[in-house]
């Protein structure tokens, strides 16, 4: 399973993940990508096969909606929270990227297009 970290996300966590053997890439580590807006995102994410990690559970859930409601499918959706992974607090970074490192581990197969969203 290939990721795309929404820019909420510090690249790190995506260094780390790549350091445990993950093909996980931040939207700070692409040119321009942490500037653009969800929807530009989530049809990056599904033209490079990857599921997007991401606490924007509003926007994403809409986008998964509209997917769906059009017949179209995406390679997936991460949804994590700042309360249980405080991204500005200390060890949430590291908590996140042992969730992911974890989750990543149980679901190995690469993604298969199947419109699924996964809570962390």
């Amino acid at each position: 399973m290939k990721l795309l970290l929404d820019a909420m996300y510090t690249h790190i966590i995506a260094e780390q993940l790549r350091l445990r053997g993950h093909d996980v890439v931040s939207a700070h580590e692409r040119e321009g990508l942490s500037a653009v807006s969800d929807v530009a995102l989530f049809a990056i994410a599904q033209r490079d096969q990857r599921a997007v990690v991401t606490e924007n559970i509003h926007d994403f859930m809409d986008l998964d909606a509209e997917y769906r409601l059009d017949g179209r499918v995406h390679f997936g959706i991460i949804l994590t929270s700042d309360q249980r992974f405080p991204r500005h607090a200390a060890g949430g970074i590291g908590r996140l990227v042992i969730a992911l490192d974890d989750w990543l581990r149980d679901h190995p197969e690469e993604a298969s297009g199947d419109s699924l969203t996964w809570w962390l």
